[in-house]
């Protein structure tokens, strides 16, 4: 009996059209902290006198953000998920994001009941708010949070 072993080889030109994996977008290194990149993408809005929620789909905003805070779209993604709580944050009416500054302030005197050591604030404790457009539940959670009346990982598993 013989045994024949066939030996296939790809040609030069069948090598180099192989798909390669797609290329590792790089993690933006956040330069400042999660507050300041809020209020500098909230200067950057053309309303942000409004009293109101602002607009997060102005293309012409985000490209200013993504500008100031030097922020290359092309090696790092798409910037609405990479600074989606900053987006959300940034557009929340006037009288949240009095509370939100006054959070920020709470985290640095540590009187927010966490169990990280970390005592600035972070995008992680507005995940659960992203989308809610609701102004008295957002107040009404960010008071808790900045009287101490609820713990953060309390906070976080809230859905509004």
């Amino acid at each position: 009996m013989t045994v024949i072993f066939l030996i296939l080889t790809a040609t030069e030109e069948e090598e180099t059209t192989k798909e390669t994996p797609a290329a590792k977008k790089m993690k933006y290194e956040h330069k400042k902290t999660f507050f300041e990149e809020c209020l500098i993408m909230r200067e950057q809005h053309p309303q942000n006198q409004s009293i109101t929620f602002l607009p997060t789909g102005n293309q012409q905003w985000r490209k200013k953000c993504m500008n100031v805070l030097q922020y290359d779209k092309e090696k790092m993604g798409p910037f609405g998920s990479s600074f989606r709580e900053q987006i959300f944050v940034s557009a929340l009416p006037t009288s949240c994001f009095d509370l939100v500054e006054e959070l920020d302030q709470s985290f640095k005197d540590g009187h927010v009941r966490t169990s990280f050591k970390k005592t600035l604030m972070t995008g992680g404790v507005f995940q659960c708010l992203v989308g809610a457009h609701s102004e008295d539940k957002i107040m009404q959670i960010l008071n808790q949070l900045n009287d101490g009346e609820s713990a953060l990982l309390i906070c976080r598993s809230k859905r509004i």
